[in-house]
């Protein structure tokens, strides 16, 4: 199992910062609607008719399969056009031609369609005038962004690239369009695909086809059967699921647990035998003065129900506190003891089948005075697996 990264990896960035500008010499996820071998290809404009924040790219590829979900409240114009040209083919038998070992994949290039296409070409196709869609997304692992030339923020196309660990300095410098919610696996795979000194993969990376679906919320059964498995040096904690009482906050936390959002992380606040606070991305960098302030770029409306918090339990944080019940994201906590004053207050979507002596012994490791554990207990990977084989097609 590999290690994810704590940390940007700028040295990396380096090689793979010139793959992001031109250089020349099985299964079903629950999608929340929140938050041709030309060359060039024309810009497209959003379908007033088409619900993108509904909709999934499906890479498949020589290395397995990774499914996308969009950002169209954020960068509608780059959605539309990667749709679009999915759907036109333009991307199926294309291949990434551009990685850096843990840190980035690049693919999209019409080019290297072409057999005859020669290695310093590798990069320079699929450029439109797309203007730029910058916003506040966070290229933590999982996400998905938009290729530009040097120093041409007007020219993205076909060209994206998929972040294998945090990459927080493309912040507002690329358009965040998309994010990993199934493969991220095979998403590392390619990245540590043999390449040479430039980053050209030795063996072919290639998408055999690119296909875009609508996916509708999964039934109250199928996301029964869902689990997620979290692998830790301990051993491993498994979590099941209310998807009748809170099924966005199920989905939500499916799809991040899928892309590898949460891989890597660790508990920032910990109460000794009473609750356990994790689920947020900036705890895999160095500084704890961040801890606790990262988000997945969405926010949940609650969903309140009659379920208690007992030991076990999971919920979902609200970022700006009780005063603002809708301002859950990613970020979840984990009740170790009767917790009467987070009841009706807090969405519980889960609860600990498997591991809680695990979790007993993450609440006694020693704190700084803000309860922040000194030796962090990091949360390896969250493996999604279902229960029964009748949910094998989620």
């Amino acid at each position: 199992m590999n290690t994810i990264s704590r940390r940007s990896t700028p040295g990396l960035l380096a090689l793979c910062l010139s793959a992001l500008v031109v250089l020349v010499a099985a299964d079903r996820f629950v999608a929340l609607a929140v938050g041709q071998g030309a060359t060039q290809a024309q810009a497209g404009t959003p379908s007033p008719a088409e619900d993108y924040g509904n909709l999934q790219a499906v890479i498949e590829t020589n290395r397995g399969q990774i499914v996308i979900g969009f950002f169209p409240g954020e960068a509608p114009q780059h959605v539309a056009h990667f749709v679009r040209l999915a759907r036109q083919g333009s991307y199926d038998g294309t291949t990434f031609h551009r990685v850096t070992k843990d840190a980035l994949i690049q693919g999209g290039d019409p080019l290297t369609r072409k057999a005859s296409t020669l290695r310093m070409q590798l990069g320079s196709g699929g450029f439109d005038d797309l203007k730029p869609e910058f916003n506040e997304r966070v290229f933590f692992r999982g996400l998905v962004g938009a290729v530009l030339r040097p120093g041409k923020p007007q020219n993205a196309g076909s060209q994206f690239f998929i972040c294998v660990t945090d990459q927080g300095q493309l912040t507002g410098k690329y358009t965040a369009f998309g994010r990993v919610v199934r493969g991220i696996d095979v998403v590392e795979a390619i990245s540590a695909v043999p390449a040479d000194a430039d980053g050209v993969p030795k063996e072919q990376v290639v998408m055999k086809s690119v296909t875009v679906r609508p996916v509708s919320p999964a039934a109250v059964e199928e996301l029964k059967q869902c689990r997620v498995v979290i692998d830790t040096d301990q051993g491993p904690i498994t979590i099941e699921f209310y998807p009748d009482a809170a099924p966005k906050h199920v989905a939500q936390f499916l799809n991040l647990a899928g892309g590898g959002f949460y891989d890597g992380t660790a508990f920032h606040l910990v109460l000794p035998g009473y609750l356990l606070y994790g689920g947020d991305p900036m705890t895999r960098g160095a500084d704890r003065q961040y801890w606790g302030r990262g988000w997945s770029g969405e926010w949940l409306d609650p969903e309140p129900s009659q379920i208690t918090f007992e030991r076990g339990t999971v919920g979902m944080m609200l970022m700006r506190g009780e005063s603002d019940p809708k301002s859950g994201s990613c970020q979840f906590f984990i009740s170790l003891a009767r917790a009467i004053a987070f009841d009706k207050k807090y969405t519980a979507f889960g609860h600990v089948i498997g591991g809680l002596e695990i979790l007993d012994q993450i609440s006694q490791l020693k704190t700084d005075e803000q309860k922040r554990p000194l030796e962090p207990f990091v949360l390896r990977r969250f493996r999604v697996v279902t229960a029964a084989p009748a949910a094998a097609g989620f």
